[in-house]
């Protein structure tokens, strides 16, 4: 019907909603076959990133008691980019590469949604750069068919098709709450928190992570931001330690400005070992679009591994990382912040890339990247009121716990502290002799002079004698 309305049929590509090739909507076989029906890619896109906006805004509406309460300016979409399309047009190109067959991932034999930084240089980032590169369907510039975007939106932006049906049921049922065996889509909401990634409350950033996994959708609480926390690997572990909810990962890296990281459902802690399940994921979401999910064969997702818990002998990488070994995970950053990882590939995750390409002339020839410095880091308690509530007690109910040990260790054990004192672990002239007489075979203990008495053994060097030490009372202890 959007396309009817938008397009007015044919095959032009110039609605926004996917049409039958050939002009053809007199419901032929033809039109009904998904490798015929095509649309604009950039289009259909910032469709359905408006109608998550709008879904939103319908939404919040429902829950003011005035409309003057409701700022419908930060519902006003932005600039969608190039990012998500970049992603949908490289994937198919790969399926029209080798007579229509895909680049298969060596591991898992699937298909592989690569980011097109890997078939364009980094001067094709604009439309009309990639709507040059991609005259592929049916001759017309910028199109893709059915079947190759629900392809990639299984892959890529699994959550996009609930956009439209989220934003129905709002305006048909606004009274109503959504059928539960159905998965709404949620829009971000930041709850006025300040970030380095998004500068609006619509930033097409969010709608991208949201597209990815609906766990990333609803609530947001921020646990560390670098632009504030600073680059400190210490207010980084304290953030993480004892959170109890998933969180999301987000980096910018300094040469390409590159933007990516992790998904993980998992509460972090901290262990030599990996740990984590099959919630966890990669991403890259610019400038393109690229997730990464488990194979399904390995099982190193995540990894918190401090140089403190081990005092530095342990030989491993001390950090946080995802996927790879406990050498040399796949996404990693180093306590120190120095020589940071994001390899293309791991037994854990589907390969791809996470950093944007060398720049051509900057000395990496264009080529693909493995190392990276921080720009700015953020993490984010996701997952939505529920999640982000049972996280955050979970937090304070772990840092509870370690003021309440602090405090126990401050306290002195006053009989312990004496019988560390008499037997030299606490080192004093007071019982020095004992220390010095212990072991001299010229010396025995005088049990008749008492407790903390010698005397030279028969058969010593020097005449009989015995020595008494007094006993001494502790100032302020009572003993």
């Amino acid at each position: 019907y959007y396309a009817n309305q938008r397009g007015g049929g044919g095959g032009g590509g110039g609605g926004c909603g996917f049409d039958g090739g050939g002009g053809d909507h007199g419901g032929s076989s033809s039109s009904k076959d998904p490798s015929n029906i095509r649309a604009n890619a950039n289009e259909v896109l910032d469709l359905g990133y408006s109608l998550a906006l709008a879904s939103a805004l319908l939404a919040t509406a429902a829950e003011v008691d005035s409309l003057q309460e409701l700022d419908v300016n930060a519902y006003i979409p932005a600039d969608l980019g190039t990012a998500e399309s970049k992603s949908l047009l490289g994937y198919a190109k790969k399926i029209r590469r080798g007579s229509g067959e895909l680049d298969l991932d060596p591991y898992t034999g699937r298909a592989m949604t690569l980011p097109m930084d890997s078939q364009f240089s980094e001067r094709s980032v604009g439309a009309e750069s990639i709507s040059s590169t991609s005259t592929h369907v049916h001759g017309n510039e910028n199109l893709v068919t059915l079947d190759v975007f629900l392809e990639w939106a299984e892959q890529t932006a699994p959550c996009l098709s609930a956009s439209l049906s989220t934003f129905l049921h709002h305006v048909l049922f606004p009274d109503r709450p959504y059928p539960p065996s159905r998965t709404p889509f949620l829009y971000p909401d930041l709850v006025g928190q300040q970030s380095a990634f998004f500068d609006v409350p619509s930033s097409p950033l969010l709608f991208s992570l949201a597209c990815m996994s609906p766990a990333l959708g609803g609530t947001w609480h921020r646990l560390y931001t670098s632009e504030s926390d600073g680059l400190s690997f210490n207010r980084l572990f304290s953030c993480l330690l004892g959170y109890g909810g998933p969180t999301v990962l987000i980096i910018r890296e300094s040469e390409g400005d590159g933007i990516f990281g992790a998904f993980t459902g998992t509460a972090w802690k901290e262990s030599k070992d990996f740990y984590g399940n099959s919630d966890c994921f990669l991403f890259q979401a610019s400038p393109t679009v690229g997730v990464y999910r488990p194979r399904g064969r390995d099982s190193n997702f995540m990894y918190c591994n401090s140089q403190s818990r081990s005092k530095g002998y342990d030989g491993l990488a001390h950090g946080i990382g995802f996927g790879g070994t406990d050498e040399l995970p796949r996404l990693f950053i180093s306590e120190t912040f120095d020589g940071c990882v994001a390899s293309s590939a791991d037994l854990t995750f589907e390969s791809g890339p996470l950093l944007p390409p060398a720049k051509e002339g900057g000395g990496g020839g264009g080529g693909s990247r493995k190392y990276f410095d921080i720009c700015d880091l953020e993490v984010w308690g996701v997952g939505g009121d529920e999640a982000v509530s049972s996280g955050l007690e979970a937090r304070r109910a772990q840092r509870s716990v370690l003021r309440a040990n602090i405090e126990k260790a401050r306290k002195v054990d006053k009989a312990q502290f004496l019988d560390d004192f008499k037997s030299g672990l606490i080192e004093s002239k007071a019982f020095k002799h004992r220390a010095e007489a212990r072991g001299r075979h010229d010396f025995e203990a005088d049990d008749k002079a008492g407790e903390g008495a010698y005397k030279v053994a028969p058969g010593g060097n020097r005449r009989s004698a015995s020595v008494t030490v007094p006993t001494r009372t502790i100032p302020g202890t009572g003993l």
